[in-house]
């Protein structure tokens, strides 16, 4: 599930398809309703990104092209490492599937 590239196309590829699929089935498995990028980076999922810092938002945008996810406001990133920056916060669509 190693993804080396980004790509600008709406479709996704079969590795961003796999981590959608990974993603969301781990978000209904914790019942979670909205997400941020701190949970894609708690689950580890960055690891199949070759540029997590960029490539975590292109997927995100995807999901939402793809009627997986609204936007639904904004939060402050709870990870050290983002330093309280302000993330967008996600709704899951319910019973879209990726």
């Amino acid at each position: 599930m190693a993804m080396s590239e980004y790509t600008e196309d709406f479709e996704f590829t079969p590795q961003e398809k796999d981590l959608a699929n990974s993603f969301f089935k781990l978000l209904s498995l914790d019942g979670k309703k909205v997400f941020t990028a701190d949970d894609f980076f708690e689950y580890g999922l960055q690891r199949y990104l070759s540029d997590p810092s960029h490539m975590v938002g292109a997927l995100f945008r995807k999901f939402k092209l793809h009627g997986l996810c609204v936007e639904a406001g904004h939060l402050h990133s709870t990870r050290d490492s983002n330093h309280g920056r302000e993330l967008k916060l996600w709704k899951v669509v319910e019973g879209a599937n990726p």
